[in-house]
């Protein structure tokens, strides 16, 4: 039979333990650090490495978040000491996002099985395959694909295929959200997100005009994940492991979602054929755990749609449970949907804003009328409905079911108890032996130790993992052993056990760091040349690269295919080139189904003399360029694509030499131009000192970039880009577009990105190139930034910075 492979959240030991105990083969959790849960409550050394030992004695196994982006000290001073631990007590994956931590786990922890986390925003098969080649065992999907998208990815990678089946989902693609950064400086990068998603936003044309239901106002807050249903095509589609989002959760959520989901798993495998459903009541259970608007089965079946979001409510929605039909004096009367039990929390809604609490001190059958006390009379009326937040008696039944011990391990027992000789005991079980020897049994003098009483003291494990499955005595008779004895030689053969089984899990192979040059020695240092400051332009509308074609000073040109056609972007190259300046292509932030026709159709163009360089912002198309290189159908053109500029884009993350040090060995001896992170600030940029070096100087920035659309959710797909705005409860504005041509939106920040202002320190780094990104700006608009852009790089002038216009981003302060 199939193993498909049940992956609960450990956000503490009691979820560790509730989620083995429920069915769990796997768990993952976070340590001290490096963990996209900051605010969980991770895990100490001692703690997490008996947590190890923890799920092999049950023969499971454990993941360890270090999916965050890392500084380049945090690194190289840290990050080898911090698993090295970890992996010589048996760790048995890690899951990265930074493609440094993976380039330095591969090459210090040779064994160590790696996986890439949602943050690394796979979407294609391409990428698939290459991250295989460096060292990836396991692929976590974009949450975005599709079923078809993730069996092709698991058809031409072979690699094991993880998946999120419950939970919150983010409105962004996950490695691809600056919002939480760049409004108040905790990063989603860095496993601090404060979840700007969930909060109200009102939706406007750029003309001011008010779009969709006022009351519609979480637009950035989709409905958490429940894919119960989608369970038998999940496992056509060859999806190894169903991963449950929930590590800020409580341990009695991680158990009951863990069972569901080991229910209806192994249900489904035992009979394929059987028709397949899920209970009615299994969905209530999971409703009243926690959800926002009701479920949804996520992106498997759909590219996006306003039935995904909770826009009217971003937090816990509870379960129906009556509707107010009268009041009387002090008491609410309702028949109910649901049984009620004493102690379950109810609220009391006008719309979707809860207007009083009350706890229900009495049980009451479904079907029947139930009186209770309430406060708020003023605001309380006929018809409100009343919703369930807290079902005590359910979460009580839950915690009798979960005993944190129910999942015990089976062993077999073998014990000699012969006259004259030392007793011995040997234990197995999931592969492991063992034997103890104790004392020498005696004859007795008086009383005898019978068999059944030595049955009876060995089967006293409790308040331990384990129970004896099966127990042989070889005894002689009228035998003397002390009962104490007994007890310590079913101790010891226990402990024996544990350490034998958790043996085999050990390491002591990792490769030191003196065995390796870091990076920072064995760089080739590349000669220093004198070279002018370049300024480069990125567009969107037609409008701005007219105004760009005037001015001289402006030597490359950034073609934004996500805004035009492949002909449209050989019309602008040929004008680019008319008046003497470089035109690079600029691919998609999401590279899919429609970025690999495009691809695919276009490769000629792509590699064509038209472009001078091109602007690479994920894995797909660095992978896609690489090969390029080196393919039969572009050989007449090998030469001239190698001569072209690769700049690789702030999105292909690179803060720390481990990062930047992974592109360059495998960009197959290509050189290319990185972009300065936009979450480091100046002093970290400086230490990095990257080979060669652009700097995004001014623009709009991309916070978001989602599968969601705000015109769908408002009214209806329109088919053509056209922006809209998000006000947020401050009254800033961010400017969004419905990228249609890739069917993805993008939010931008609400003021753009200024740093004229930091000239000088700019002057320190190795920058060889400044961009200016143009998203809404009128063709004036563009003349003065760019001119001012000339006055202070080129002509070393100053320009003020104006604060309440601009911002410098994380140029200053940087994020945590």
């Amino acid at each position: 039979m199939q193993k498909i492979e049940i992956l609960a959240p450990a956000g503490s030991y009691e979820s560790l333990l509730a989620g083995i105990a429920n069915g769990a083969d796997a768990v993952y959790l976070g340590g001290a650090s490096f963990g996209a849960r900051a605010y969980a409550g991770n895990f100490t050394e001692d703690k997490l490495k008996e947590a190890i030992d923890y799920v092999h004695y049950h023969g499971k196994s454990l993941y360890l978040t270090v999916n965050t982006l890392l500084k380049n000290e945090e690194l190289e001073e840290g990050l080898y000491e911090y698993i090295l631990p970890f992996y010589e007590q048996g760790l048995d994956a890690a899951i990265v996002q930074d493609m440094g931590v993976l380039h330095f786990l591969h090459k210090h922890f040779p064994k160590l099985p790696l996986h890439a986390s949602t943050q690394m925003t796979v979407t294609s098969t391409e990428a698939a395959r290459f991250l295989k080649q460096c060292g990836i065992t396991r692929i976590v999907p974009a949450r975005e694909l599709s079923l078809n998208e993730i069996y092709e990815m698991k058809r031409a990678s072979g690699l094991e295929i993880e998946s999120f089946v419950h939970g919150a989902l983010c409105y962004s693609y996950s490695g691809q959200c600056l919002m939480s950064s760049m409004i108040g400086g905790r990063s989603g990068n860095r496993g601090r997100c404060a979840q700007p998603c969930r909060l109200p936003y009102e939706l406007k044309t750029t003309s001011g005009e008010s779009l969709g239901k006022k009351e519609e106002c979480y637009r950035l807050s989709p409905k958490d994940l429940c894919a119960l249903d989608e369970i038998p095509q999940m496992i056509q589609a060859g999806i190894d492991s169903f991963k449950i989002e929930g590590r800020m959760k409580k341990p009695e959520y991680v158990a009951a979602v863990t069972r569901m989901y080991r229910k209806y798993v192994d249900q489904y495998l035992e009979n394929p054929k059987k028709p397949y459903r899920v209970e009615e009541q299994d969905y209530k259970q999971l409703m009243e755990l926690y959800n926002r608007g009701g479920f949804t089965q996520g992106y498997y079946e759909k590219h996006n749609g306003k039935d995904m979001m909770s826009m009217k409510r971003p937090n816990h929605q509870g379960l129906l449970v009556g509707e107010i039909q009268q009041i009387k004096g002090n008491q609410i009367f309702f028949v109910c949907k649901e049984t009620i039990h004493p102690k379950d929390v109810l609220e009391v809604r006008q719309g979707e804003q809860g207007v009083a609490e009350l706890t229900s001190p009495v049980a009451c059958e479904k079907g029947k009328k139930i009186c209770l006390n309430a406060n708020n009379l003023r605001k309380l009326k006929i018809g409100q409905p009343v919703y369930r937040m807290k079902n005590k008696h359910m979460i009580e039944e839950m915690e009798k079911q979960w005993d944190k011990h129910q999942d015990k391990i089976g062993l077999v027992c073998q014990g000699v108890f012969q006259e004259g000789k030392k007793a011995i005991l040997r234990l197995s079980g999931k592969g492991t032996t063992c034997e103890v020897v104790g004392n020498i049994v005696e004859s007795a003098q008086k009383q005898p130790m019978t068999e059944e009483k030595i049955m009876s003291l060995l089967n006293k494990t409790g308040g331990t993992e384990y129970y004896f499955e099966k127990i042989e005595l070889d005894i002689s008779d009228n035998i003397f052993l002390p009962v104490q004895a007994v007890k310590e030689l079913r101790r010891q053969a226990i402990h024996l056990w544990e350490e034998e089984r958790a043996s085999q899990y050990r390491r002591n192979d990792a490769i030191s760091r003196e065995e390796r040059k870091e990076i920072g020695e064995s760089r080739k240092q590349e000669e220093s040349k004198e070279k002018s400051l370049e300024i480069a332009a990125s567009f969107l509308t037609e409008e701005q690269l007219d105004e760009l074609l005037t001015i001289s000073q402006v030597s490359i040109i950034y073609l934004e295919l996500v805004a035009m056609s492949m002909e449209q972007a050989i019309v602008y190259a040929k004008r680019i080139h008319e008046v003497n300046k470089k035109c690079y292509l600029a691919f998609p932030q999401i590279f899919r189904t429609e970025a690999k026709r495009e691809w695919i159709k276009e490769i000629d163009t792509i590699v064509s003399d038209s472009f001078d360089g091109y602007l690479i912002r994920n894995l797909e198309e660095y992978v896609r360029l690489s090969d390029a290189i080196s393919k039969k159908e572009v050989e007449d053109r090998k030469e001239s694509l190698w001569k072209k500029e690769w700049v690789l884009d702030y999105t292909m993350y690179q803060y720390n030499k481990q990062a930047e040090q992974f592109y360059r060995e495998h960009a197959k001896g290509k050189s290319f131009t990185t972009t300065f992170p936009l979450e480091l600030n100046y002093q970290e940029i400086k230490k990095m000192n990257y080979q060669n070096g652009e700097l995004i100087v001014y623009g709009r920035l991309p916070l978001m970039v989602s599968a969601q659309c705000q015109w769908k959710q408002s009214k209806g797909c329109i088919g053509v880009t056209k922006p809209v705005i998000l006000r947020d409860r401050k009254q800033s504005d961010f400017f969004v577009l419905n990228q249609c041509k890739y069917c993805y939106n993008t939010i931008y920040s609400d003021k753009p990105l200024c740093l004229y202002s930091q000239k000088e320190e700019i002057e320190e780094l190795s920058v060889e190139r400044v961009r200016l990104q143009f998203v809404d700006e009128n063709k004036k608009q563009v003349k003065e930034r760019v001119n001012e852009a000339i006055s202070v790089f080129l002509d070393g002038k100053e320009v003020p910075f104006l604060e309440k216009e601009f911002t410098k981003g994380h140029w200053k302060r940087g994020i945590e």
